[in-house]
């Protein structure tokens, strides 16, 4: 799991994490964010039985995001398996870019939040998602 040093923001520290245990998928929910309380991570992390699986998961999510979420642009990007970057979204003076991947038998969802007129950068979200699918991949493989 990343940590806040992870995350290449002025002020980011973790506020909390949930561990998920339903029907069998185990995993991790965990929440960042900066000082001001004007950026957040929020990050979920699910371990399935097989990198199929995982995959599935993510490919699912990305359709269910693409519904929930009108407007928004998707583009594939090299993090993981495979990757998806989710941009465009706005909710009440909220953007959000989301980062969706599957890492071996890991389905990853990571939501960044920030003011509507101050999203967090493409890049320092490939750059954390990046992070957190090298630290998957050697810690799972």
């Amino acid at each position: 799991m990343i940590q806040a040093e992870d995350i290449p923001l002025p002020g980011f520290s973790q506020h909390g994490s949930q561990p998920i245990d339903e029907s069998g998928v185990k995993g991790v929910a965990v929440v960042f964010g900066d000082e001001a309380g004007s950026r957040q991570l929020g990050e979920t992390i699910v371990l399935l039985p097989d990198a199929d699986a995982a995959r599935r998961a993510m490919q699912g999510a990305v359709s269910s995001t693409q519904d929930q979420r009108s407007g928004v642009t998707t583009s594939a990007v090299p993090i993981g398996d495979s990757g998806v970057l989710i941009t465009g979204y706005e909710l009440g003076g909220t953007a959000s870019t989301m980062l969706l991947f599957s890492q071996g038998v890991a389905s990853v969802a990571m939501d960044f939040r920030s003011a509507a007129t101050d999203p967090v950068p493409v890049d320092v979200v490939t750059a954390v998602g990046a992070r957190q699918a090298d630290l998957l991949r050697r810690g799972l493989g």
